[in-house]
């Protein structure tokens, strides 16, 4: 992959992968999504580079996605378009079984630093083994997170004297809405993430 990242990508429609088995990205090549609906029923192993090119709007239907190369994906878009539908590339990781994964080449140690060892991925999985993730939600110049006030470490109550505000989005992010939701059918989309609650205290 010495020369990812200058190599001419070609188009997924002119490869001819047999989408029931793994479909794999080789060393060294660039393919580039130019369709809209990708099953791939056995898995991908991506050891080239795999890129959706921005704003790209479809779905990535598949058990796992090995990354041992590149995946690109990107958008500067809403995630939802004006009627709360989403809108987008949406990825569906499907299956109820483990998977066990073989990593290619130089990455074959990134299991317990083994040789040869397989890796267990479990169900529903983006695992990276020594490749890149390169997603974006929004552009690089908008802000997407708030600086923490403190970092308190002792036992004792701390009351806060100033909050942290959201940064203003620089020129150029756009002001509408990222997602958009009526939470008409409770919470939608949105889901608590391990160690919080979430509970929906007005509908309306």
């Amino acid at each position: 992959n010495a020369n990812l990242e200058t190599a001419q990508c070609v188009p997924w429609s002119s490869m001819g992968y047999d989408l029931n088995n793994v479909v794999t990205i080789d060393c060294g090549v660039c393919v580039e999504v130019d369709v809209s609906v990708l099953d791939v029923f056995g898995g991908m192993n991506i050891i080239g580079h795999l890129k959706f090119p921005e704003n790209f709007k479809g779905t990535l239907t598949t058990p796992f996605v090995a990354v041992q190369g590149k995946l690109t994906m990107s958008s500067t878009e809403p995630v939802t378009d004006a009627n709360g539908a989403k809108d987008g590339l949406n990825v569906v990781l499907t299956g109820d079984s483990d998977v066990n994964f073989y990593p290619h080449g130089e990455n074959a140690a990134a299991c317990q630093n083994i040789m040869g060892e397989s890796c267990a991925m479990g169900k529903k999985s983006i695992a990276v083994f020594g490749g890149e993730l390169d997603i974006r939600g929004l552009p690089d110049t908008c802000p997407t997170w708030v600086k923490l006030v403190d970092v308190v470490t002792s036992d004792e109550e701390v009351v806060a004297s100033e909050y942290p505000v959201p940064p203003v989005p620089a020129t150029g992010c756009g002001t509408g809405d990222i997602v958009v939701s009526d939470f008409d059918n409770g919470a939608g989309d949105f889901k608590k993430a391990l160690g919080t609650s979430m509970e929906l205290l007005d509908g309306d």
